[in-house]
């Protein structure tokens, strides 16, 4: 039997654009973290190649924004005063306070349980250096967190190619048997760029537009439809031959992004979502490290268990569930039901985010079994400005 067909640019970019009927596309957050290794790191390369997980989203340079959960910047200024994620006390200073140069390049990364690694911040020319340097076919998901980041990030895309010498934001064809697809996809909240007129008065995206051939994702979020006429704003961005996908993160059936989601399934539009798994999990293997943050009142094994309430971590205060943050109007039932990845099938969606956990863990290796080795999947570079 021959071997199956590995998976390219063009055949990642039209899962997405034109995902198959009855599918829910997997992909992992925060760069496929497990066991002891803390999440967004340079090894994630090797652990593609090994796992053949498809679609990893990653962070270059940080998740939060704040420095204490993720990095040793407490004991690198030599206070003990060292932040904790559970009681949301202790030293954790804002990642823009800070300057790249002789700060957070020089800072490590902290596993789940507080153990301080080897490895560093990422950043996204080391990203694309990495990808280059393993031979890795993948799509990168540019996830900005700030608008005044995307010209930095755009240039520092226009100075790197992939194994194969192809620009990171694409090439115009020379010829039908020429075409250099993009591998870093734009994916920004539509509120940084109402309009697609907004998008396309940019300087940086209309050179894209003259000298490459860019690809985007509008990701509309419960507090658009205070600021626009979301529908509307869909409608538009749909007649856009670059717009790749949407992202539109409903909370919960009949909330207030239901219109938008509808239009967008009754079109015939791929839609994905952020899926709710907490950021505290079970371990994936039988092992587990002692944890080191401060606790307060709270059991550590008792969040990991199975059966606890799903929590995300709050800076500078204890976990919540997503349940209590969920605002008036974003949900019918007062509900963060993004964990329920049958339900959001049902609804339309074909597309999601996840955190690799024991309760999605078999949702990965499914989908490694089904798709050809890979395409080494996605990663999702959400990006801050530094200085």
């Amino acid at each position: 039997m021959p071997a199956p067909k590995r998976l390219g640019v063009h055949d990642i970019l039209a899962l997405f654009r034109h995902p198959p009927p009855d599918s829910m596309l997997v992909s992992a957050h925060r760069g496929l973290r497990w066991d002891g290794t803390p999440e967004n790191v340079r090894t994630m390369a090797s652990r593609l190649t090994v796992r053949r997980y498809g679609r990893v989203l990653t962070v270059v340079l940080l998740h939060d924004d704040y420095l204490g959960r993720v990095t040793n910047i407490a004991e690198a200024k030599g206070t003990e005063d060292v932040y904790s994620p559970f009681t949301g006390r202790g030293y954790s200073p804002r990642y823009d306070s800070v300057p790249w140069a002789g700060g957070l390049d020089q800072l490590q990364l902290k596993n789940e349980t507080g153990h301080i690694c080897e490895e560093g911040i990422l950043h996204l020319d080391t990203l694309l250096t990495l990808i280059r340097d393993h031979k890795l076919e993948i799509v990168v998901f540019m996830d900005i967190k700030e608008v005044a980041a995307v010209p930095a990030a755009y240039r520092i895309l226009k100075g790197h190619t992939n194994a194969r010498g192809i620009s990171a934001i694409g090439e115009l064809p020379v010829n039908l048997t020429n075409i250099h697809p993009e591998w870093c996809v734009w994916k920004m909240d539509a509120l940084f760029y109402p309009s697609p007129a907004n998008l396309e008065q940019a300087e940086w995206f209309q050179d894209a537009l003259a000298t490459a051939k860019p690809a985007y994702i509008p990701v509309f979020r419960p507090n658009a439809p205070a600021a626009m006429d979301v529908v509307a704003a869909a409608k538009a961005w749909s007649t856009r031959p670059y717009v790749l996908t949407f992202e539109v993160g409903l909370r919960g059936p009949g909330g207030n992004l239901q219109p938008l989601l509808d239009f967008l399934v009754g079109a015939g539009i791929s839609v994905g979502f952020f899926g709710t798994y907490g950021d505290v999990h079970p371990p994936l293997s039988s092992g587990s490290e002692e944890c080191l943050f401060d606790m307060g009142a709270l059991d550590f094994a008792a969040l990991r268990d199975p059966d606890a309430p799903i929590v995300c971590f709050e800076s500078g205060a204890s976990p919540v569930t997503y349940h209590s943050i969920v605002a008036p109007g974003e949900s019918l039932d007062g509900r963060d039901s993004r964990s329920d990845l049958d339900l959001y099938k049902s609804l339309g969606y074909s597309w999601t985010i996840v955190d690799l956990t024991p309760r999605t863990a078999d949702l990965f290796r499914a989908q490694a079994r089904v798709q050809p080795p890979l395409s080494r999947g996605w990663w999702d570079d959400r990006l801050r400005t530094v200085t």
